[in-house]
């Protein structure tokens, strides 16, 4: 329900925004601050830095745009060599094209409709991992799957007794979720 997640979006928002908690986009622009930082002049060096963060396909094509350049130039690429960096910028739009087409297809929306509302994206995103995940806890729990107790200590295992198990319970080390329960 678009609605709801659109309330849940801007209330963890403020939420954030009141415990002092940069938007996501804000801590985006700050890593890759600190990335450029660390990288000094060197485009490869912050390409090491970015690209774990990329897509497989984009990481690839970035690399292979400033591998091509560097080979063209016969030096590492830096960016205060303003003219063959404006030749790798030239290089990768098209793997940025690519992205954007991909982003478009899959969502519907521009990359940068999606960043003008990246909250409730990044809030839709998370419910539906939240959702995930209690479906996954709820199929496992209905499959009876075995925990193992032999870890637990004397004063856990008294506690668990209170709740109705039994010296049994504990001779394999294992009882079902469903008797933990």
């Amino acid at each position: 329900d678009e609605k709801l997640v659109r309330t849940f979006s801007e209330q963890f928002s403020a939420a954030k925004k009141k415990a002092g908690v940069p938007s996501s986009t804000a801590r985006m622009r700050s890593l890759l601050g600190f990335y450029k930082w660390l990288a000094g002049d060197s485009v490869r060096e912050y390409m090491n830095q970015v690209t774990p963060n990329m897509s497989p396909e984009n990481a690839t094509a970035y690399m292979k745009a400033l591998d091509d350049v560097e080979l063209e130039i016969g030096k590492p690429l830096l960016t205060t060599d303003k003219k063959n960096f404006e030749v790798f910028k030239g290089k990768i739009k098209a793997a940025f094209k690519a992205y954007e087409n991909e982003v478009k297809e899959k969502t519907g929306k521009s990359a940068e409709e999606i960043l003008k509302d990246y909250a409730f994206y990044e809030a839709k995103a998370h419910l539906k991992e939240v959702e995930e995940d209690a479906k996954e806890s709820m199929v496992k729990a209905a499959q009876d799957k075995i925990v193992d107790v032999s870890g637990l200590d004397a004063e856990v295992k008294e506690e668990m007794k209170k709740l109705g198990c039994t010296e049994n319970d504990f001779k394999d080390s294992e009882i079902s979720l469903k008797q933990v329960a």
